[in-house]
């Protein structure tokens, strides 16, 4: 997959970064972080559905990280919520 996956993990580590900023400020950036989470979960899934449209073999690779990304995105919005 290569640099395909460029753009995930782009916005998946800034929102770990934005996550991690918004625990140590007490809640200052609470809607950045948790809309970073729900765009990391959801170039996970533009970036991965092509992989998996082609080759079902590694399709058990990707579920995990995908799972994860799900829970991440619903997480994040019920601390909103």
């Amino acid at each position: 997959m290569g640099m395909k996956m460029a753009p995930h993990f782009g916005v998946l580590l800034i929102s770990i970064i934005a996550t991690a900023l918004n625990i140590l400020m007490g809640g200052g950036i609470l809607y950045i972080a948790v809309a970073l989470q729900v765009l990391a979960g959801i170039s996970a899934y533009i970036q991965f559905m092509p992989a998996l449209k082609d080759n079902f073999q590694t399709a058990p690779l990707y579920s995990a990280h995908l799972s994860m990304m799900t829970v991440a995105a619903i997480l994040g919005l019920a601390s909103v919520f």
